[in-house]
């Protein structure tokens, strides 16, 4: 806490994930968000300038290759650059198209970048090359990807539901 208290942050850490290079992104009871460079030993903020992530309740935080995941409680679906710090896309789908509103939505990034955001409701599926989306009515408590592409969900009422690479239904255990 006193770290956090010399830096002028207030509040609890929500989520932490180290990129790559192995520098932290950190949010602070989910609305602000901060970015920590082991080498400079620099802190700052990320949130609400010219090309960086929207004020919100960010709740996940994922990478994969030098592109950040955010999701928010309102659906909103955020990719930043790692390197430059710069917001390449923001999509709205999930939110649009979830009647249940302020929701805590869980993000998975399979090794084709597909962005999987899933909640106790439903799961949504982000194609990384065509950008569209696949809405899968199912319960989703998580997600992995085996070593041979298989999608995993662990579902609520179910079961294990496999998915081949592309989403689509194999079998169920």
């Amino acid at each position: 806490a006193s770290w956090y208290s010399s830096k002028g942050i207030k509040g609890k850490p929500s989520h932490v994930i180290a990129d790559n290079k192995r520098n932290l992104w950190f949010t602070v009871d989910s609305s602000a968000c901060y970015y920590y460079d082991f080498k400079k030993a620099s802190l700052s903020s990320i949130i609400e300038g010219k090309g960086m992530l929207p004020r919100g309740d960010v709740t996940d935080i994922k990478q994969s290759g030098s592109t950040l995941y955010f999701s928010y409680n309102n659906g909103l679906l955020v990719a930043m650059d790692i390197h430059s710090h710069n917001v390449l896309w923001t999509d709205r789908y999930v939110h649009d198209h979830n009647v249940l509103m302020q929701r805590y939505y869980r993000l998975f990034i399979d090794r084709a970048s597909n962005c999987w955001v899933f909640t106790g409701e439903n799961a949504y599926v982000r194609s990384s090359k065509t950008h569209e989306w696949k809405t899968l009515n199912v319960m989703v408590s998580d997600i992995l990807q085996d070593a041979t592409g298989r999608i995993w969900l662990a579902t609520d009422h179910n079961g294990l539901v496999i998915l081949d690479a592309y989403g689509n239904q194999q079998r169920t255990l």
